[in-house]
């Protein structure tokens, strides 16, 4: 079992039901768990999470590990996923699709990394109800997401 090294959490904003993560020049071995929808998508070197609805804040963790770290078991996961991926650059960073940077990323080293990615509230996202024309906002921090990270073996 791994030691957490960097462990960072943000409110991002999710536009057309997703998010991304730049700066990922390859990817291998993408699977989802049994009961997952194909949630995760890659194309033009960025790593594509899909939102279960458009239009809301959602909480995203991502923790970078020494080595494979311990299956989370504090929430029911709705869906999960594991892969491997090259990122060229010394950062992953989370950026939103129309405005740019998350202002959450962590630190790494040119080369292969696997992660895990887990999403909660999918389901309950998609029953809140808000008004836009309100005032209120958009919902914030029914959706949840954590992205483990660490260095291939």
């Amino acid at each position: 079992m791994g030691t957490l090294l960097t462990d960072r959490q943000n409110e991002v904003l999710i536009e057309y039901r997703q998010f991304a993560i730049g700066m990922v020049t390859d990817i291998r071995e993408l699977s989802f768990d049994s009961n997952s929808e194909k949630w995760i998508r890659y194309k033009n070197d960025q790593l594509y999470f899909q939102s279960a609805r458009s239009d809301h804040h959602a909480d995203v963790r991502m923790q970078h590990w020494s080595a494979e770290p311990p299956v989370p078991q504090d929430r029911n996961w709705e869906v999960s996923s594991k892969f491997e991926f090259f990122s060229a650059n010394n950062v992953l960073a989370v950026w939103t699709l129309t405005m740019g940077p998350a202002d959450l990323q962590i630190d790494l080293n040119s080369g292969w990394y696997n992660m895990r990615a887990y999403c909660h509230g999918r389901t309950a996202i998609v029953r809140t109800n808000w008004d836009y024309d309100s005032g209120k906002g958009f919902p914030r921090s029914i959706e949840r997401y954590l992205l483990q990270v660490w260095a291939t073996g």
